[in-house]
């Protein structure tokens, strides 16, 4: 069972969380990308098409730029 707070804040048990994650209809990857020139972080934000197995989050993808920064980066994000 989930705590609430005074703050609307719901403390959710692991496998709450992916029970939630599995029933999501699409996910959105972000990563953080640096401009060469300045040195400047820039959010990007990709909707994926993603299934969970065995407590790990699976997606697809072609070559191209989602590829490229989840290669180049220590940490993304996904949220669904």
């Amino acid at each position: 069972m989930a705590a609430h707070s005074d703050h609307g804040v719901e403390d959710l048990s692991a496998d709450e969380c992916w029970r939630l994650l599995a029933a999501a209809p699409i996910g959105r990857l972000a990563t953080a990308v640096a401009d060469a020139a300045t040195g400047e972080l820039f959010l990007d934000i990709f909707p994926v098409n993603f299934l969970i197995h065995d407590g790990a989050i699976y997606f697809r993808t072609g070559p191209g730029s989602k590829l490229r920064e989840i290669a180049a980066n220590d940490s993304v994000a996904f949220e669904a």
